[in-house]
């Protein structure tokens, strides 16, 4: 897929998840990227690349070719469930178990791609996210 072509949606709007944006727009990795949170839109991510969400998922996910997690554990499963209704891959920074008994509920070829596990359990994001 061209880079053109992708639209990468990050779920979340903290620390971690403005970093993940940075990295990805101010590298000219992917021009496509649009930040999801709650909160309003901090100052430095651009108006068109900011979505305030009402807590749901659903329109969010449509459309993107991945969506990284940078939300709190609490939001894997319901976030991974939109993701895999949509057919989108799902990438996870978090630790948390709690997608493990539900992936093992599909069979392999069932499931878009999905990368948990990735390595920033709960207090390592603290840390991280406070140096930021």
């Amino acid at each position: 897929m061209a880079r053109e072509e992708q639209s990468i949606g990050i779920a979340g709007g903290g620390r971690i998840g403005k970093a993940i944006y940075h990295l990805l727009i101010d590298g000219n990795i992917c021009n496509n990227v649009t930040v999801m949170d709650i909160a309003p839109r901090p100052d430095d991510i651009a108006e068109g690349d900011y979505v305030q969400s009402d807590g749901t998922f659903d329109r969010f996910v449509i459309g993107k070719t991945l969506i990284i997690n940078a939300l709190p554990y609490t939001k894997n499963v319901e976030l991974w469930r939109e993701c895999r209704k949509n057919n989108v891959a799902y990438f996870d920074l978090s630790e948390d178990d709690g997608l493990d008994s539900i992936l093992g509920d599909y069979p392999n070829g069932d499931i878009p791609f999905t990368m948990p596990h990735c390595g920033l359990a709960p207090g390592m994001s603290t840390i991280i996210a406070n140096s930021l």
